[in-house]
């Protein structure tokens, strides 16, 4: 029996000692504790001290809790993330701690999850240099991207698409893209999937079969309803544009894509900027075949 009191007395000290540790590792402080280079952060992008739940200091870092977001620093007072979704409330990064990230992560996000917010961004550094960013947006996923610290896209997404560079693409895509596009300038990011790629613009997605063939160009993917280059038009039949401006005068074709079955071109579809955003079928030759 004494062997057990004495077996539950180290347990109890164990805990104790354990306690005393967790507390010393991340420990409540008060606000005026923190950094001014922290202090002067909060102050800017969300309320300073006013709201503040709690301040908590560890080792190697600060956290500010508010009612709607965690704010995380580096020792020296950097900021180091924001989390709008600690408690789960999906609250949006403010805009104006967006506007200190790359422009590339902001002009990925809306291009590719247009209907989504950020929710969270952290700061990866290795040996105080800054590596890279890590988002998260609020689509039911959850979806968590990750960047470098130009703001170039590296991994991420739930579409299982490869991110790839521009160079990466086949000789052809890159030459479609020059003639017609602007080449490298202004992409957004180049994803790749088994049998095709995609390049997107501000305001244009760009698809090639995987020989590098062009398959497509939507100026509407983001419902912008940017017209599809006259440059491109000219590469499918004419009849196609004549049908078009015929029947719909004061429209243009804000999307084209080819249809090819068993690598045969079959025909087109085509979409125009009207308020019903008809979708007209074509056949090979340009002849129309029906509304889709």
């Amino acid at each position: 029996m004494k062997k057990v009191f004495f077996a539950l007395g180290l347990l109890s000290l164990a805990l104790v000692f354990s306690s005393c540790s967790d507390d010393d590792d991340d420990k409540k402080i008060a606000y005026a504790e923190l950094p001014n280079t922290a202090k002067d952060f909060a102050v800017a992008h969300f309320t300073g001290e006013s709201g503040v739940s709690e301040v908590k200091k560890d080792n190697d870092s600060y956290d500010i809790y508010y009612a709607d977001y965690k704010v995380e620093f580096y020792i020296d007072g950097e900021w180091e993330g924001i989390d709008g979704n600690y408690k789960r409330q999906n609250n949006p990064v403010p805009a104006s701690v967006l506007n200190l990230l790359p422009v590339r992560i902001i002009e990925y996000v809306t291009t590719h999850y247009p209907q989504y917010v950020i929710v969270e961004v952290d700061k990866e550094r290795k040996h105080s240099t800054l590596v890279g960013y890590e988002v998260q947006l609020n689509d039911p996923k959850g979806t968590e991207l990750d960047f470098d610290a130009d703001g170039n896209i590296i991994s991420g997404g739930n579409n299982g698409d490869e991110v790839i560079q521009y160079s990466a693409l086949p000789d052809d895509a890159k030459t479609f893209l020059t003639q017609h596009f602007g080449g490298n300038t202004g992409v957004v990011s180049v994803m790749k999937d088994n049998d095709s790629y995609d390049v997107y613009y501000n305001n244009y997605k760009v698809e090639f079969y995987i020989s590098g063939e062009w398959e497509g160009v939507d100026g509407n993917y983001k419902g912008q309803n940017n017209a599809v280059p006259s440059s491109v038009i000219d590469l499918i039949p004419a009849a196609i544009k004549t049908y078009v401006t015929t029947q719909y005068p004061g429209n243009d074709i804000v999307e084209v894509d080819k249809e090819k079955t068993n690598n045969t071109l079959v025909g087109y579809e085509v979409q125009i900027d009207d308020v019903a955003k008809t979708e007209l079928d074509f056949d090979a030759n340009g002849n129309f075949l029906r509304v889709d």
